[in-house]
């Protein structure tokens, strides 16, 4: 539960009671010399009330203190220019003269201001009581004003004493080494922090959606930290998106009869304070802290996590930019080693059989008069040159898909055509490592694609299946078809695939083994990248799996099945 805090005031001594972000005033409290200036009957009425009990007072107290009443109507009247001001003071020097007259000025109990020849010290009386009614007034409202400065002023000092400890609070609670934690780590600390500030129970934040329509709770710490919520929440709906919708912090004391869409805040939280986190003019999401019991939050709450929040958005962007810029460094990096590594691998595959065939050439030259020699030289050098000219068609390939020039003969080809044609020609090498082939052709059909492409599909997928099968291995090749689509699987007993290498498989230039492991004629990593490019020309998918070292592979392969009576159709990506 929080802290009882005094409820508070703002600088013109108002009670501030905080409800959704806007304070309730009590009515005016009556101000001015003594009397406000905002009744001025109360004023008016007290000016009259003095003169008569002055009046009256004189008038029994005449026989002690004789017929000259003018030093009590002087005090009356200085009294009145005091409380109430020079107004009302006028009125009782008014009501003194006709007094004056009436009763003490003979003959008594008539007014005549030309007949009575006692009259004349009214006109002194007056000057001296209008004189002393105005600098009395005078000095009141000088005085006034003085002490309303010195209220001013010491209100503006407290506000920006205020100011400064929210201030101060923000900043330790947004200090944080933001270059040396992740922004999940850097939310739970943030959240940490204000929790504890503002004494509330939970605090969440809550991020945009791409499509800037929805909030998703990211991070909570307190109540909430150990309840994970799938939950989009609409802007403008629900707690979170009104405060979303919102241009400053709202204060929820009670959220019984309110739309609350996440479970947890219907079930645990009572009282509810958020604002929108924002960089500049952008909404980014919501940060809101509540408590488990009811409790009302203050005006000096609110404020102190408006400014929170602006530097908590501001340094949960600065946080995700450099996890951004680091990702972007580490693939920079990582594209960079691939490239060295893809130089070194050319340089390996291209020397390795140039060295070979060069070796043999002289061979040749010395001992050309024997066949064996000649027939095995002759054998080196072609096997050799074929492995030459399949890393440059490679090179080639890759380098029109990457240009966006290689072009589809498509027509309507029978795929048992193509599968058969792909086994007779990897099968030298598989036969060199004992390696079986068991084709399976379950069904007949045709797909709408470019022959001598699907082929080299195949045959990659064959090639890079007998690289990685063991000596006496098996590897079973296999063509479905279904309505819609012809499915061609390659499964091999070969080493399999590693987890954290399986979602890199069709990327170029990789390869699960690297040097110093890597064989004479394990190729550039292009022939998987190859195979991905030119099925999606055909409108199909290509998918990988393993489970893991030493259980084999799987290469799935989805093409769409032609139409009957469809033509075939030459086109380009």
């Amino acid at each position: 539960m929080p802290p009882n805090r005094p409820v508070s005031r703002n600088n013109n001594g108002d009670v501030v009671y905080p409800v959704y972000g806007k304070p309730i005033r009590p009515k005016d409290n009556v101000t001015g010399p003594l009397l406000g200036p905002k009744h001025p009957a109360i004023r008016y009425a007290f000016a009259v009330v003095t003169a008569a009990l002055v009046t009256e007072l004189t008038f029994e107290l005449s026989a002690l203190i004789g017929s000259r009443p003018s030093p009590q109507f002087l005090l009356a009247i200085l009294i009145v220019a005091w409380i109430a001001g020079f107004g009302p003071a006028v009125v009782t020097w008014a009501l003194s003269v006709v007094a004056i007259n009436y009763l003490f000025v003979p003959p008594p109990y008539t007014v005549s201001f030309l007949v009575k020849e006692e009259l004349v010290g009214l006109p002194i009386f007056s000057a001296v009581a209008l004189v002393m009614a105005w600098l009395a007034a005078t000095r009141r409202s000088v005085e006034t004003a003085r002490k309303a400065l010195l209220a001013r002023e010491q209100g503006a000092r407290t506000e920006a004493e205020r100011l400064a400890r929210s201030l101060e609070q923000a900043q330790r609670i947004t200090e944080a080494p933001f270059r040396e934690i992740s922004a999940d780590s850097l939310m739970r600390v943030l959240l940490a922090r204000v929790r504890s500030t503002l004494g509330a129970d939970t605090a969440t934040i809550l991020l945009l959606t791409e499509d800037a329509a929805h909030l998703i709770p990211v991070s909570s710490d307190g109540l909430r930290e150990a309840v994970v919520e799938n939950l989009r929440i609409p802007l403008g709906r629900g707690v979170a998106g009104r405060i979303a919708a919102s241009e400053t912090a709202m204060i929820f004391p009670d959220l019984t009869n309110l739309e609350v869409l996440s479970p947890f805040l219907r079930d645990r939280v009572k009282s509810l304070m958020g604002t929108p986190l924002r960089v500049g003019d952008r909404l980014t999401g919501v940060i809101h802290v509540g408590t488990s019991t009811p409790y009302q939050f203050t005006q000096n709450d609110q404020h102190l996590l408006g400014l929170v929040a602006d530097r908590v958005a501001l340094v949960i962007e600065l946080v995700r930019l450099y996890e951004a810029e680091r990702a972007a460094r580490a693939q920079a990096q990582s594209a960079g080693e691939a490239k060295d590594q893809f130089l070194a691998m050319l340089s390996h595959e291209l020397r390795t059989p140039l060295t070979s065939i060069v070796g043999w050439v002289r061979m040749l030259r010395m001992r050309s008069d024997e066949p064996a020699i000649v027939a095995q030289a002759t054998d080196v050098i072609e096997r050799n040159a074929a492995l030459q000219i399949r890393l440059v068609n490679d090179l080639l390939d890759v380098s029109r898909i990457v240009a966006g020039k290689l072009a589809l003969e498509r027509c309507a080809v029978n795929l048992d055509d193509v599968v058969r044609a792909a086994v007779d020609v990897v099968r030298p090498a598989a036969e060199t490592k004992r390696i079986s082939i068991d084709l399976i052709l379950d069904a007949t059909g045709s797909v709408d694609g470019d022959g001598t492409r699907l082929q080299q599909i195949v045959d990659n997928l064959l090639t890079n299946a007998i690289k990685f099968t063991p000596e006496n291995g098996r590897i079973t090749l296999r063509v479905d078809r279904t309505v819609s689509e012809a499915v061609i699987t390659v499964a091999d007993t070969g080493r399999g695939i590693s987890a954290d290498f399986l979602p890199h498989i069709f990327e170029a230039f990789r390869q699960a083994d690297t040097p110093p492991t890597r064989g004479v004629g394990s190729g550039l990593g292009l022939g998987l990248a190859i195979v991905r490019r030119l099925v999606e020309l055909h409108g199909g998918t290509v998918h990988a799996e393993s489970g893991g070292q030493g259980q084999g592979a799987n290469f799935t392969v989805r093409l769409p099945a032609a139409k009957d009576g469809q033509p075939g159709l030459k086109v380009r990506p």
